[in-house]
C-alpha cells in the first residue's frame, strides 16, 4: 500500500497482481509524509497495522474512512486486478517456490494438488472486489483500474500523471517453472466463488485507457 499526501495518491495493493513491483518502483520517489507498508516485520508496518488497522493489503473502503471522503475523492487511487483463476495460480507457485516462515504458508505448501489447494485457501482469500468497492453500494471507489495483463503500460501512465520516472521491476514473481494443472471442477469453483471478481477484471480490460501525464489527453 502507498498513501502520498504530498502528490495525491494512494496505490490500493491486492494480493498476487504485481503490487509489489509497484512500490519497488515509486520507493526511489519517497516524499516527506508518504507511507509505504510493505509487510515488513518490523517498524513502521507494525506500528500502523497495530494502531490503525492498516497493512501491505488494505481495502480501499478503510482507508477511505482513514483519510475522510473529500480527501479521498481528491486522490488519484490506483489498483490493479487480475483473472482470478490465474491470480490463484500464481498463489500457488508463489507457495510452492520455497519454504515459507509462517504457519498458514507451511501449511499451503503441503497441498500439491491444485484443486486442493485453491479450495483452502478460498477460505481466507481476499476477494478483489471488496478491495476496491463501498461494501454497501457495491461501487467501485478506486479511481483507476489497471488489468494485470497491462500493468507495465498502466503504471507507466500513472508514473506519468505523477511526474515521476519509474521503470517498473518484475519483484516477488512467482515461478512459472512450478507446473500446475487447473481442473474443470477447480475453475468452476473458482469462477464461482470469485465472480464479481471475474466481472470486475472484465470491465477493466474493457474499459482500461492508461493515463497522460498533467496537461496531456490521453491516447
Amino acid at each position: 500500500m502507498i498513501w502520498s499526501p504530498a502528490r495525491g495518491f494512494c496505490f490500493v495493493h491486492v494480493s498476487k497482481t504485481g503490487g509489489t513491483s509497484v512500490e519497488a518502483a515509486y520507493i526511489p520517489h519517497v516524499r516527506f509524509g508518504d507511507v509505504i507498508l510493505a509487510a515488513l516485520p518490523d517498524g513502521i508496518d507494525r506500528w500502523y497495522g497495530r494502531t490503525l488497522a492498516v497493512g501491505k493489503h488494505t481495502p480501499a473502503r478503510r482507508l477511505r474512512l482513514l483519510a475522510g471522503r473529500a480527501t479521498w475523492e481528491r486522490t488519484l487511487s490506483v489498483a490493479v486486478l487480475r483473472d482470478p483463476v490465474e491470480r490463484m495460480v500464481s498463489f500457488y507457485r508463489w507457495i510452492q517456490s520455497y519454504d515459507h516462515p509462517g504457519e498458514r504458508e507451511r501449511e499451503l505448501h503441503g497441498i500439491k494438488d491444485f484443486g486442493a489447494f485453491a479450495e483452502k485457501v478460498c477460505t481466507f482469500f481476499l476477494h478483489q472486489a471488496d478491495m476496491v468497492t463501498d461494501p454497501r453500494s457495491g461501487e467501485v471507489i478506486v479511481t483507476h483500474l489497471i488489468p494485470f495483463r497491462r500493468l507495465s503500460e498502466g503504471w507507466g501512465g500513472v508514473a506519468a500523471r505523477l511526474g515521476i520516472e519509474a521503470a517498473l521491476p518484475h519483484v516477488n514473481a512467482s515461478s512459472t517453472r512450478i507446473a500446475v494443472e487447473v481442473s474443470p471442477a477447480a475453475r468452476a469453483m473458482l469462477e464461482r466463488v470469485f465472480a464479481r471478481d471475474a466481472a470486475l477484471h472484465a470491465a477493466a480490460e474493457r474499459d482500461f485507457a492508461p493515463l497522460a501525464a498533467m496537461g496531456e489527453r490521453a491516447a
